[in-house]
């Protein structure tokens, strides 16, 4: 196991006292400890700015450059080594001015790095500039009657890039629904070959194309609701037990190249939103109740096929006591933060469970215990009522939805978006076995929060476009 001693650089940092640099070189330092990644497989790269010479500071390979170039930079080392954790630094003024163009190239290219801004809404070493992200009316030296532009949003920008999807019409997507499902499939094989899927932590989910690395298990999120609601328009007038036949098997083949990798949280997901479809096509409830019963038949041989820490997981959720600091840590501290945050919690980043680190995975899995702890009972009121309005649009779309394609996909995405939530909240809680699905719109991850704003891309696409049907 590494130790964060392994991190840190030979020479000292010459920011001044109290500067927010510390802070972010230390949670950098921290960040690559707990992920237990070789400092050889480590590339810090940065511009003038504040950001200046912290990959000096930093045990890890490293490079300095010009002001607002460090992301192009740290877009050539990406594509150079696929397998390199890439890691850009900078200030406001190096992503955000100067080098804002590159700071929307590199959304769009979207090459798995992480990008890291030290925004302080002002250009220090400038003696007080105001800078992109300077807040309106604010009085500077280069201002002294107040600014008078908007401060850029970062964040709104980035979302902007991918906004367009909803932009393209519906009879696109359907027209693209096969080859889009056939591609994932064949990146899903690629993805379990040696030497061109890439093995994490004992998982091989992972490909190199050639220009960035992706997760194809992920993409088929998308992909198996489309190519399934695609089929069923196309014998819509004529559906049979036949037609529900080919759709599972068009299901189960991503689902079992999923679950080799090994990824049950997203095997789940894409299950669930097949299963939706398959539901919203017609499917009789009897049909569903003797599938039940045929799976719960055939449990005894899911089981023997289930991996060691797999099996562990379910063994844990009926008694994490069994095993306190081993496999049921996660589910008794997460319980104990929830419990602990009473009607109104505890306070913004006054949660003790959180910030003394009982909890792990805080900012990613198991970020709704942070949030019940801080915000209580009351809180997740309040978080489940905006989920429920979102589920409620969705459902509402498909309702209203024109064709039966319209309608499949838009279903399922709203449905596997209720999974999403339902399933991680229900982890943490202690209801449900541990599987890693985050938690919508929460999670840290850019992954997941990509292939979830696609899915509402498409339902506003739907909701866009859709045609009057005269009646």
């Amino acid at each position: 196991m590494a130790n964060i001693k392994d991190y840190v650089g030979k020479i000292k940092p010459d920011w001044c006292p109290g500067c927010g640099d510390f802070g972010v070189l230390n949670a950098l330092q921290r960040a690559i400890t707990e992920l237990d990644i070789p400092s050889h497989m480590v590339q810090v790269v940065s511009g003038i700015g504040c950001s200046s010479n912290l990959p000096g500071f930093i045990n890890a390979y490293g490079f300095h450059g010009l002001h607002g170039r460090s992301l192009p930079v740290a877009s050539g080392v990406k594509l150079g080594n696929h397998a390199l954790t890439v890691i850009a630094t900078g200030g406001d003024g190096d992503g955000y001015g100067i080098g804002v163009g590159h700071f929307v190239h590199t959304c769009r290219r979207n090459l798995d790095m992480t990008y890291i801004v030290m925004d302080n809404q002002i250009y220090g070493l400038t003696t007080g500039q105001a800078s992109p992200t300077t807040e309106k009316d604010i009085r500077t030296k280069s201002t002294p009657e107040g600014t008078i532009e908007t401060a850029l949003s970062p964040i709104a920008l980035a979302l902007a890039c991918a906004i367009g999807v909803f932009l393209v019409p519906v009879r696109i997507w359907q027209k693209a629904a096969p080859w889009l499902f056939l591609g994932g499939v064949v990146l899903l094989v690629l993805v379990l070959v040696p030497g061109i899927g890439r093995e994490v932590n004992g998982a091989r989910r992972w490909i190199a194309l050639p220009l960035v690395s992706a997760q194809p298990s992920e993409f088929m999120k998308i992909a198996v609701p489309l190519a399934l609601a695609w089929y069923f328009d196309r014998h819509e007038k004529a559906l049979r037990l036949g037609n529900y036949a080919v759709a599972v098997v068009m299901l189960v083949i991503p689902v079992a190249l999923i679950a080799r990798q090994p990824d049950l949280g997203t095997a789940v997901l894409i299950t669930a939103g097949g299963f939706f479809v398959l539901f919203l096509a017609g499917l009789s409830w009897r049909i569903i109740a003797g599938l039940a019963i045929a799976g719960a038949a055939v449990l005894p041989l899911v089981w023997s096929a289930l991996r060691d820490y797999q099996r562990q997981r379910i063994l844990t959720l009926i008694d994490p006591t069994q095993d306190p600091l081993g496999t049921g840590y996660h589910t008794i501290q997460s319980m104990i933060a929830v419990g602990s945050g009473g009607w109104f919690g505890k306070g913004w980043l006054n949660g003790s469970q959180t910030h003394l680190d009982f909890i792990p995975e805080r900012t990613t899995d198991f970020v709704f215990a942070v949030y019940a702890e801080e915000f209580g009972l009351l809180g997740c009121l309040v978080l489940l009522g905006l989920y429920l309005a979102a589920i409620s649009r969705g459902m509402l779309i498909t309702a209203n939805a024109a064709t039966m394609f319209e309608r499949l996909l838009s279903g399922a995405i709203t449905l596997t978006f209720f999974t999403y939530a339902f399933v991680n909240m229900g982890m943490v809680s202690g209801i449900l076995p541990v599987v890693g699905i985050p938690l919508p719109l929460i999670s840290y991850g850019g992954t997941a929060l990509v292939s979830i704003c696609l899915g509402f891309g498409i339902l506003m696409s739907i909701a866009t476009h859709k045609k009057l049907v005269q009646t």
